[in-house]
């Protein structure tokens, strides 16, 4: 990702680079750099989304490297609950049908594109769409770049930091600031709904949580205001090594 690019996606929540003091803008610089320059990502994402005294829980195995390989394992709880595959090894990679996809129920294609082969990024761009759910989380781990800007298109235009949390023995910050859940949506007085999330960064960059609270109204016609979080909590480790059989797609 060139320098140009990045700055586009940090504008933000970027403040001067030469201010010495850790700052909201600085901790997510230093966040999405850190990701995007990983060799390797192997870990866990459990997400809890409530509302109305309901939570749907949905864990998230991921591990990838930069060789184009790629593994996510998601299972889902809930009436429209389930589990979802989705595997790259460098030569084909293999992922269960979309919803409204006809065709077997899992796919299995070669790793390449006009004769090249697909980066991992590229395979995760196809297989997100197979998934449960496709969070910040992930967006910001694998670090494709239109799924980042997507990110910065959401942020507001202000992050402050809050507070202070220790999350498995590691210290990080709260870093809280608006988002639109509905970037391409507006409210009756024209106004674009704001929702508020926090992000738990450590000082060398890793994301430890991300949290976004915002309400919705559904269904539509009764126009009931329904509150709701989503949190996930991340438990990744980076630039570790990866056995390669972790890999092998299930086809």
């Amino acid at each position: 990702m060139n320098s140009i690019i990045l700055s586009t996606i940090l504008v933000a929540a970027a403040l001067p680079a030469q201010t010495p003091e850790v700052t909201a803008g600085s901790l997510i610089s230093k966040m999405l750099l850190t990701y995007n320059n990983a060799r390797t990502a192997q870990g866990r994402i459990t997400t809890k989304q409530s509302a109305k005294n309901v939570t749907i829980e949905t864990l998230t195995e991921i591990a990838m490297q930069h060789t184009g390989r790629l593994l996510i394992r998601q299972t889902r709880s809930g009436t429209d609950g389930g589990k979802y595959l989705a595997m790259a090894d460098g030569e084909y990679f293999a992922y269960d049908r979309p919803k409204g996809v006809l065709g077997k129920p899992r796919f299995v294609e070669p790793q390449f594109n006009y004769g090249r082969p697909m980066t991992l990024r590229e395979v995760y761009m196809v297989v997100a769409q197979a998934l449960a759910e496709k969070s910040p989380p992930l967006d910001i781990i694998v670090s494709r770049r239109d799924d980042l800007e997507g990110l910065r298109n959401k942020w507001g235009k202000k992050f402050e930091i809050t507070g202070k949390a220790e999350i498995r023995g590691q210290n990080a910050y709260v870093v809280r600031g608006t988002f639109l859940p509905f970037a391409e949506l507006k409210n009756a007085v024209g106004e674009k709904p704001q929702g508020v999330v926090e992000m738990s960064i450590t000082e060398d960059g890793q994301l430890l949580k991300y949290v976004e609270l915002a309400n919705y109204v559904v269904p539509a016609a009764t126009q009931e205001l329904i509150a709701v979080r989503t949190e996930w909590d991340l438990d990744v480790k980076l630039n570790g090594e990866i056995d390669p059989a972790v890999f092998s797609p299930v086809r």
